[in-house]
């Protein structure tokens, strides 16, 4: 097992927890990048730079490459493509020839999107036909589609609604829930949660198995627990020994907004979706 990790995106959401669940094996190298803002222990990165990619790439010569970095903003997405294609496509195709360029071949796990998706039906398994109806889950599709081509080694792991506590849908809500703030949380949208310590261990696995496959795979993950918005607020405030209240269910309108009905997404081992009284990741998420 090579046993040097580069988190591109180390700063955000995701990647942050990543870095500092995996800084604590040592065993592991690990390092990450941050754009613009200097951040001690990371590397300075603009992935809309190719230049700068590659340079990155060219000095830590990792063996294995977690891409977290990116936009999740689907509504700006759907507002500016431009915008969207320039942080989740471009940087990928980038990294791609960057790679060719100086003949690394490392182990990449990029973090790709239930969004990929259409949304109508919920329960897809990695093999259920994709057609994202959103600019941002289009081009998270093309992301894809950029690295299955790639001839590298790794993975594609569509994680279905990462929750952390420094996620910011999961830190408002504490936040409402704490104060006995009304808050309105939609009926009508489903989707999958993934706790991030499950997502965590998930990339733990992933980087300690060794595996160097000729060519990337797709994997789905979740907590496998199908649920709408208000169900998941509801077994939220249960858990954490709050009143639920101040939540009330309402209605998303699907011509006006973002949302789509149902992108519940069925982990890879996983038969069928449990519902909302069955989600017991709570723990999981810190």
């Amino acid at each position: 097992m090579g046993n040097k990790v580069l988190i591109i995106g180390a700063s955000g959401f995701l990647g942050g927890y990543i870095f500092d669940y995996l800084a604590q094996f040592p065993e592991l190298r690990v390092s990450g990048t941050v754009h613009r803002l200097s951040v001690p222990g990371l590397h300075a990165l603009d992935i809309r730079d190719r230049a700068s990619i590659l340079t990155v790439l060219k000095d830590l010569r990792p063996s294995i490459v977690i891409f977290c970095a990116g936009t999740k903003d689907v509504n700006r997405c759907e507002k500016d493509p431009a915008y969207a294609m320039g942080l989740n496509v471009t940087p990928i195709r980038d990294y791609v020839d960057a790679c060719n360029n100086i003949g690394l071949s490392p182990r990449t796990l990029y973090l790709s999107s239930d969004y990929v998706f259409d949304g109508l039906k919920g329960g897809y398994g990695h093999d259920s036909r994709v057609g994202p109806c959103t600019v941002y889950g289009l081009t998270k599709l093309l992301a894809e589609r950029l690295l299955l081509t790639s001839g590298l080694p790794g993975q594609i792991l569509r994680a279905s609604a990462v929750m952390g506590r420094r996620g910011g849908f999961f830190r408002w809500l504490e936040n409402a829930l704490h104060a006995g703030t009304a808050v309105n949380l939609f009926e009508n949208t489903y989707f999958t949660p993934t706790s991030i310590g499950r997502l965590c261990e998930y990339v733990r696995d992933y980087v300690f198995s060794g595996n160097n496959r000729a060519n990337i795979n797709i994997a789905h993950l979740s907590d496998g627990c199908r649920m709408s918005r208000y169900e998941f607020g509801v077994r939220m405030a249960n858990k954490i020994g709050l009143s639920s209240s101040a939540l009330s269910a309402s209605i998303a309108d699907f011509k006006t907004s973002s949302f789509q009905p149902d992108l519940s997404l069925l982990p890879d081992g996983c038969a069928t979706l449990g519902s909302a009284h069955d989600w017991d990741d709570l723990d999981k998420i810190f």
